[in-house]
């Protein structure tokens, strides 16, 4: 495992690959970011108009959209993330055992 890591490390080629692939995953995340929030941004959009059309408020509504989304409860979602984080972590580490056993 070693060797392997050393020989990435140590020539160039491999550091312009891995440094290649990792903007483009970079780039691709971004990428799919943009289009999420660029979808949401025409929802809310078409929202605004139907408010408008229908007579209602929209100042109203947005003020009511923005105070439920302050309501979100973050610590679940952090407690979420974390049991996320360290169950890939348990996974990654059991790959890493399976690997070094094989070698």
């Amino acid at each position: 495992m070693e060797n392997i890591i050393d020989t990435i490390v140590s020539d160039p080629t491999f550091i312009w690959v891995v440094l290649i692939l990792a903007i483009l995953l970079v780039l691709g995340l971004v990428k799919k970011i943009f289009k999420l929030v660029m979808v949401v941004i025409a929802a809310f959009v078409l929202y605004v108009g139907y408010l408008y059309y229908t007579g209602d408020d929209p100042a109203n509504a947005v003020n009511e959209a923005i105070e439920n989304i302050k309501d979100i409860d973050t610590k679940k979602m952090k407690k979420k993330l974390d049991k996320t984080l360290e169950d890939a972590q348990e996974k990654a580490e059991e790959a890493l055992d399976k690997v070094k056993k094989k070698m």
